[in-house]
């Protein structure tokens, strides 16, 4: 288990209210997006387009559930 995956599924739980910014040193809080595959090129397309806006952790394949790189087990 990574140091973060207890913050994550505290996360989950519902234990932690407000903001989960800055709450684990030397991780990134990240949102995941899912997209209908009619609709998710467009939105990596301005991704790409706007990094600094919409900086991207990982893309998945169509159908994977969570991220596998950037949080492995935590999804």
């Amino acid at each position: 288990m990574d140091e973060a995956q207890p913050a994550r599924l505290a996360m989950h739980r519902g234990e932690w209210t407000g903001t989960t910014a800055f709450k684990v040193a030397g991780y990134v809080l990240c949102n995941q997006v899912v997209l209908p595959g009619s609709e998710a090129y467009y939105f990596l397309l301005l991704c790409q387009r706007d990094a600094k806006a919409c900086p991207r952790a990982e893309v998945t394949d169509s159908g994977v559930p969570g991220p596998r790189l950037s949080s492995p087990g935590g999804g």
